[in-house]
C-alpha cells in the first residue's frame, strides 16, 4: 500500500518500505511511487535500483517539479 510505504519511509524504515512500495507499484501506475522507492534505495546505498526508479519516474513525468534534484543526485 502506498500510504504504508510512505509512512515507513518517513519513519526511516526504508528496508520495510521497499516491500510496501513493491506491492503498491504492482497495482497502480502512480509515478511518484517510483520516485519514492528510488529515494529509499538511495538511502540504503543501492544506487542502481534507485537510478532505475528515478528514470521510470522522470520518463512518465517529464514535467516533474523535482526533476533537477533527482538528476543532480
Amino acid at each position: 500500500d502506498a500510504n504504508v510505504a510512505r509512512q515507513r519511509a518517513r519513519a526511516g524504515d526504508c528496508a520495510g518500505a521497499l516491500q510496501a512500495f513493491d506491492a503498491a507499484i504492482r497495482v497502480t501506475i502512480e509515478p511518484s511511487l517510483r520516485r519514492d522507492r528510488g529515494l529509499c534505495h538511495d538511502k540504503l546505498g543501492d544506487p542502481f535500483p534507485a537510478i532505475d526508479d528515478y528514470r521510470a519516474y522522470l520518463t512518465s513525468r517529464a514535467d516533474a517539479p523535482d526533476d533537477y534534484e533527482l538528476a543532480a543526485g
